[in-house]
């Protein structure tokens, strides 16, 4: 998921033109580029300004800057994030917004890489850093002793019960996710070391 201002996409043939994508690795790669592609300035002539970027750009990974865990570049002066190039590239649409299925930003493989929307997006979402209960969707009332469930459904938050045990507040969660169309992902650990 990107929350970058989302600005439109060159098309297709033209990103096809400037760029590579390796799907079985989720890296694009610049292309090298033709004379027409560049004009004489004060500083240089056309020829020189093909031979600089060539020499520096060319065949060589694009897109790598990170920010918020999304690689992204430049491309005709304009910040773009790399998955949405790439989806731009496969498809020559441009979708509302992707989901990394396996919840790696940094991971454009084509097979992790699906249209969605917001809604679906956040339906599949890791483990928030401060949550307490190791379970997203649940929580322990300290005051009354008892586990609490929940579930977000089309944008509010729904009740879904209270239970004398972690493993029954999280077995309705799990139901309530079935029923709703999380993704199976939803809820992993945001630190899979941990």
């Amino acid at each position: 998921m990107s929350r970058f201002s989302e600005k439109p996409l060159p098309d297709r043939d033209y990103l096809a033109m400037i760029l590579r994508y390796e799907p079985t690795t989720g890296k694009l790669f610049w292309l090298r580029r033709p004379l027409s592609m560049f004009e004489a300035s004060d500083h240089k002539t056309a020829e020189i300004a093909c031979k600089a970027w060539n020499n520096k750009h060319a065949d060589k990974e694009a897109l790598t800057a990170l920010r918020s865990g999304y690689p992204r570049g430049i491309i005709d002066g304009e910040h773009f994030t790399a998955h949405r190039v790439i989806w731009k590239w496969m498809t020559g649409e441009e979708p509302p917004e992707i989901d990394h299925i396996d919840g790696n930003r940094a991971n454009n493989r084509w097979s992790n890489l699906r249209a969605s929307t917001r809604a679906a997006n956040n339906r599949n979402a890791k483990l928030r850093r401060d949550n307490q209960s190791g379970r997203v969707g649940i929580h322990f009332d300290k005051r009354r002793k008892y586990w609490i469930a929940q579930i977000s459904i089309r944008g509010h938050v729904t009740h879904l019960g209270v239970f004398p045990t972690k493993e029954a507040a999280s077995a309705a969660r799990k139901a309530a996710e079935a029923i709703y169309d999380y993704h199976s992902n939803h809820g992993r650990n945001s630190n899979p070391a941990a």
